[in-house]
């Protein structure tokens, strides 16, 4: 649905233009026709498992709908709803093996993804320079510094509630012993995208890390 909107601006990123349904590989027609297909049979699979878990994927996608047609246009709340999606994936996970969540695991997965997502719409500032906003308008109300702020920001909110959850979710405290990985993978990731300028592809770059 997203890359259906987005169609004539995917065409111009030099990245996503390579896409499906931007390149013409799959047409419009054929990617709703899969999508509908998709959405019964994900819908039908999560009522069939567990009925909370339905009602989960039904929130997930009113809030892809709102994404796509009107949140993505309005600065910070773009990447909040995107935040928003990470979370409701692992309330799912936690609803279909019947486990409690802890409260700093949510708050964990919240700003790991405002971190990821901040720094996706610098990379897409850094990268894009002129045509940024011809591929994403929202873009001309960020700047590289103000994302950069944000971003460091929640980078140590991510560590800090890391460090919560490995102290609070388990009876023992051998969990602590992660911190160390999580706030290495953190810093590695701002070294790659600030200082090798990898931060283009973000899938590619984790591999790196």
């Amino acid at each position: 649905m997203n890359d259906i909107k987005d169609l004539e601006q995917d065409k111009i990123h030099p990245k996503k233009k390579n896409r499906p349904i931007a390149s013409g590989k799959v047409s419009i027609k054929k990617a709703i026709v899969e999508m509908i297909i998709l959405i019964v049979v994900s819908l039908s699979a999560a009522f069939y498992l567990n009925k909370f878990l339905l009602i989960i994927l039904l929130i997930y996608f009113i809030n892809n709908i709102i994404y796509t047609f009107k949140i993505k246009h309005l600065v910070i709340l773009d990447v909040i709803s995107i935040a928003v999606g990470f979370i409701l994936r692992v309330v799912a996970g936690g609803v279909v093996i019947d486990v409690e969540l802890s409260v700093w695991i949510i708050l964990c997965t919240l700003f790991i993804s405002l971190f990821l997502g901040f720094e996706k719409r610098k990379n897409e500032l850094k990268c894009l320079e002129d045509n940024a906003t011809k591929h994403r308008r929202i873009l001309d109300d960020y700047s590289i510094k103000f994302l950069d702020d944000i971003s460091n920001i929640v980078c140590g909110c991510t560590i800090i509630f890391y460090s919560l959850y490995t102290f609070f979710a388990y009876n023992h405290k051998y969990m602590m012993i992660t911190n160390i990985f999580v706030i290495y993978g953190l810093f590695r990731y701002k070294y790659l995208t600030e200082i090798k300028a990898l931060g283009e592809a973000q899938q590619k770059l984790f591999l790196q890390i």
